[in-house]
């Protein structure tokens, strides 16, 4: 089963250069995240961006895509209230701070580099709530199983400077 509805994964840290970005240089208080809510639309940590989009629907309602920041540590609660938690409980490389995408099918997440650099590796893992969802079934997905042969595929592709793909 190919879930085409929503893809959510944690960026945890990302090495260039042998520079390291690990979403320290977020000002967080503790157990709380940044999704956009101030309608800036991204952020920056070090010399990239972060691409956001931040909805207010009214009535409580609300909804974000692109890149959002976290310190929230719950590895236990399933559902989509704890969509801002990682299900290693922290960033990598023990960060207290991590980046967590959103992506559906209709939309595509952006990380910009404000200059030219090569990236040498990005390490990621689930949400808590992509975790549970696929572990154990929810309102979005069946519980994935081998049997079904069932899987979960996060793809980064990049582009240069004036649009054309190079990987």
């Amino acid at each position: 089963m190919k879930i085409k509805m929503f893809l959510v994964v944690l960026s945890a840290v990302i090495c260039y250069g042998g520079a390291v970005i690990g979403f320290e240089d977020k000002q967080l208080s503790e157990e709380s995240y940044w999704n956009g809510e101030d309608y800036s639309g991204g952020f920056y940590s070090g010399p990239i961006w972060f691409d956001n989009s931040y909805t207010d629907w009214g009535g409580g309602w609300y909804s974000w895509e692109g890149f959002a920041y976290s310190n929230t540590t719950d590895t236990t609660t399933p559902g989509n209230e704890n969509q801002y938690s990682a299900i290693a409980g922290n960033g990598a490389n023990s960060s207290e701070n991590y980046a967590v995408a959103y992506c559906s099918s209709w939309s595509r997440s952006a990380i910009v580099f404000n200059t030219e650099l090569a990236v040498s590796s990005i390490k990621v893992t689930n949400t808590t709530y992509a975790y549970y969802a696929m572990a154990e079934g929810d309102w979005v997905s069946k519980k994935f199983t081998a049997e079904d042969d069932d899987w979960f595929l996060l793809t980064v592709n990049g582009w240069d400077n004036s649009g054309e793909f190079v990987g």
